[in-house]
């Protein structure tokens, strides 16, 4: 599972273009790509994903093998900014071929700065096994890394003059 990656897909639908203000209140929707570029599947693969504290996980979480069609699957929240991705823990085999899976969900900002810019990170980890019905000890980690946020809530600092 060494080729796969997570990227912003879209913001309120629409598709992110790098460089895109993000602002608070807006949709982000993920996008993992799980490839397995190894010579042997990888068995019961699952994703544990983090949110950084100003992202909120809102659900619409499908799953979509190679071309075919994209499937629900279950989001369960684990902890306040934390999501296990996967039917009971297990998406499938991810066999050794060219076909990726995509996983997709969507996250709503919701930033408390008091800064004008603030920042989002959503990281991920793929869980599997070398064997079939082996223990799911293998991980791969996935992040979008930085992505700034407009949040709208600059405040001028309030100053007390206080007399000796």
């Amino acid at each position: 599972l060494s080729l796969s990656d997570k990227v912003i897909d879209s913001v309120n639908g629409a598709p992110y273009v790098a460089g895109q203000s993000i602002k608070n209140g807006d949709t982000v929707r993920f996008r993992i790509v799980i490839n397995n570029s190894g010579n042997t599947s990888a068995y019961d693969v699952y994703l544990d994903d983090t949110f950084s504290s100003n992202l909120q996980y809102v659900g619409n979480a499908t799953i979509q093998f190679g071309l075919g069609a994209q499937n629900g699957i279950t989001g369960s929240l684990v902890a306040a900014q934390n999501i296990i991705l996967d039917v009971g823990r297990n998406l499938g085999d991810k066999a050794a071929d060219a076909t990726n899976w995509l996983v997709r969900f969507d996250a709503r900002v919701n930033s408390a700065s008091s800064q004008a810019v603030d920042f989002m990170q959503n990281s991920a980890k793929i869980y599997y096994s070398q064997t079939q019905g082996g223990a799911q000890s293998q991980l791969v980690n996935v992040d979008t890394g930085l992505v700034p946020l407009r949040t709208g809530k600059a405040k001028v600092p309030s100053i007390k003059e206080i007399a000796p």
